[in-house]
């Protein structure tokens, strides 16, 4: 599933030719992918696209000439015959998904693991604030949704110091969790029994 839905995070770099607003754009392509048009849009506005090379629709030719149009009309004719969607946030950022999972959350997967690098398993993963959570599997790895790039995650394992880690644009976080509290390895109880004086024949110590 982590492969299907995956996150663009759109900025823009200035240039002296540049004259479009945050929320406008011109776009003049033919015959190209649709990445090589995400990157030409990254150039003109200050938005910035985070996406997964597995979407196989990038690598779709297209033909498109807009001219100073909103970045949603932009998106919306490029990724036209598509089963891409997407959706504007905060700080510049357009999440971009399948339609039919782009309102399930955003997908964040990951593995965890401790300071020799061995995998952690049964460590909970939830999102602060929320009653979501998973456990990590045998071999660390764990898939969980969030609602937006604001939410964080909270990783917790018994010995192990928690570590909270705001999701942001990621698709992918891996975490090495410290040890915390030292545990006693084994612990050991030794009864003594009673004794009379009398039947006591040799030296006790303890």
């Amino acid at each position: 599933m982590r492969k299907l839905i995956f996150f663009l995070l759109l900025a823009g770099l200035s240039s002296p030719v540049s004259v479009f607003s945050q929320s406008r754009v011109s776009l003049q392509v033919s015959n190209l992918t649709v990445r090589e048009a995400l990157k030409q849009i990254e150039e003109k506005t200050d938005y910035r696209f985070f996406y997964s090379n597995d979407l196989v629709f990038l690598d779709k030719k297209v033909t498109l000439n807009v001219s100073n149009v909103t970045i949603d009309e932009a998106l919306t004719r490029l990724f036209q015959g598509s089963e891409l969607s997407y959706r504007i946030e905060e700080n510049n950022m357009v999440v971009i998904a399948l339609k039919d999972r782009l309102t399930q959350g955003i997908p964040i997967t990951g593995t965890v693991l401790d300071e020799s690098g061995e995998p952690l398993p049964g460590v909970s993963v939830s999102v602060k604030g929320a009653r979501t959570a998973v456990l990590s599997d045998v071999e660390g790895r764990y898939s969980i949704s969030v609602p937006g790039s604001d939410a964080a995650l909270v990783y917790s394992f018994l010995g192990f110091a928690p570590q909270e880690i705001k999701a942001g644009a990621r698709a992918v976080i891996d975490v090495t969790l410290k040890e915390g509290v030292k545990v006693i390895d084994e612990v050991v109880v030794v009864g003594y029994g009673t004794q009379k004086k009398r039947d006591l024949t040799g030296a006790v110590s303890s």
